[in-house]
């Protein structure tokens, strides 16, 4: 009970979860996702906002040996970089205004 009331009153958390095995001739395979969770308990409604990425595929073969293969989220990458230059264009152009107006 006091694990779920902690879990309740958080307001932003980040964690990684394993989904369950799925089974291979070879051995096993899971999935492994990352989440961030944002509440917002000033809210009445219960709610908030949950972002969920693919992090790595594992696999497990029958002797037991681990491989993890990573996730490689191109289109995060593709919109950090966007958001960057967008911000850095910014920037820029508010030194440069400050520059060339009359003072």
């Amino acid at each position: 009970m006091d694990r779920y009331m902690k879990m309740q009153t958080s307001l932003f958390r980040i964690g990684t979860l394993s989904g369950p095995p799925i089974d291979n001739p070879n051995g096993q395979i899971y999935l492994r996702s990352q989440f961030v969770r944002l509440r917002f308990p000033a809210l009445r409604v219960q709610g908030g906002l949950i972002w969920n990425r693919p992090v790595a595929v594992v696999v497990r073969s029958l002797t037991g040996q681990e491989t993890t293969l990573p996730i490689v989220d191109v289109t995060r990458i593709v919109m950090l970089a966007l958001t960057g230059l967008g911000l850095a264009t910014v920037l820029v152009s508010m030194f440069l205004r400050r520059k060339t107006s009359p003072s």
